[in-house]
């Protein structure tokens, strides 16, 4: 007997799920997948105090589109946001940390589209997301990043509501093994990072 149910997951769309027999199959589609270009990252790490690790993500470009109407199904005040920090090389990692919608608010008054701030979260203590600007902080033992050797090239995806926003930070890096990895000026990944 087979059957289709679906259900809604913080910072991606709508997961549908079919069963056909003893066969289940499972897919998540969004909306939209942006590929950008972005202006710095930062990863740190510091193995003998784990709770100064962290990262910080600048975008900041005016051909960048970034927000979506109040209310609209990339709205991270209704529907909650998901990063995703991503790397196959150097340690590896790849880890998710939810955004939730309780911690969302508008920039500015609602309905003006102006933008969306997260606050308060933990490890991710800030979110800043207007409509050419991207600025993410987060710092805490909570994170799963670590540097004993270099992670480039290193993906970062930002899921708000239903649409991906994917960076990709390798090329011209500075590296430090176990404190810190920084990418400026990288180019647009070729693609979003297949979901786990």
């Amino acid at each position: 007997m087979g059957g289709t149910s679906t259900t809604t997951l913080p910072g991606t769309s709508t997961t549908t799920t079919t069963t056909t027999g003893a066969s289940t199959t499972s897919t998540t589609l969004f909306a939209a997948e942006h590929l950008l270009g972005c202006k710095k990252f930062v990863l740190k790490d510091n193995p003998a105090k784990p709770r100064k690790r962290g990262f910080t993500l600048v975008c900041k470009d005016p051909t960048l589109s970034l927000v979506g109407p109040n209310g609209g199904t990339a709205d991270p005040v209704v529907h909650g946001a998901l990063i995703r920090v991503v790397s196959s090389d150097g340690d590896g990692f790849d880890d998710s940390y939810a955004l939730p919608a309780a911690r969302w608010r508008y920039v500015g008054k609602q309905g003006l589209s102006k933008g969306y701030k997260f606050s308060r979260g933990t490890p991710v203590r800030a979110v800043r997301v207007r409509p050419s600007t991207l600025k993410v902080k987060a710092k805490g033992d909570a994170l799963g990043h670590t540097l004993g050797t270099d992670p480039r090239p290193v993906a970062v995806d930002l899921r708000l509501g239903d649409t991906r926003f994917c960076f990709e930070f390798g090329g011209t890096i500075a590296f430090t093994a176990n404190k810190k990895f920084i990418s400026k000026n990288p180019s647009p990944p070729g693609a979003c990072p297949p979901l786990p």
